[in-house]
């Protein structure tokens, strides 16, 4: 009898979830590729890691970074925690049991594991120079991308347009290129 009212009593005072499955949820995140920075509530893991967080109702944003790569963001829903139901064998000391877990967050969960997947950044585009016409008759533009040789773009008297290629091969191309 001693047994079964000290039992109740705990039960009533920690409720059944917060007993079996505590107030934290360990979160395992990872990302492709690895090694992105990644904030979870405030807490900051380096993929892939684990993150502690304090159960609640409220669902948590992962948000991910890395160096050349879009960063990524999820959801991670809050659901309720089955245990809390042990909280209805208790009967009346069970309201108390249920509030306990609900305000001490013990009635949630999370999911254990989260993964999410960064993009790679798409290169920026080249910044090119224009030269002035170097006659009448024909228009020269000298397009200079970054880390590439000269291309020459031109238009012939009918209007037109050229490109000397780096081989020294002359091309017709769109219109568009040489305005």
């Amino acid at each position: 009898m001693k047994k079964t009212a000290l039992l109740c009593s705990a039960l009533t005072l920690a409720g059944c979830a917060s007993m079996f499955t505590g107030k934290t949820s360990v979160v395992n995140v990872t990302s492709t590729p690895t090694g992105a920075d990644c904030d979870l509530a405030g807490h900051g893991v380096h993929t892939p890691g684990n993150v502690v967080l304090s159960k609640s109702g409220d669902d948590v944003m992962a948000n991910c970074q890395k160096e050349g790569y879009v960063p990524a963001s999820t959801r991670i829903e809050a659901s309720f925690n089955p245990v809390t139901l042990l909280d209805t064998l208790l009967g009346i000391p069970g309201v108390l049991a249920y509030i306990i877990d609900f305000s001490s967050g013990a009635a949630w969960e999370y999911q254990d594991q989260v993964s999410l997947n960064l993009i790679k950044e798409q290169p920026k585009p080249v910044v090119f120079e224009e030269s002035k016409p170097i006659s009448f008759h024909e228009e020269i533009k000298t397009i200079v991308p970054t880390k590439v040789e000269p291309i020459e773009y031109f238009k012939d008297k009918k209007g037109r347009c050229f490109i000397n290629d780096e081989y020294g091969n002359k091309q017709r191309v769109d219109k568009s290129y040489c305005q």
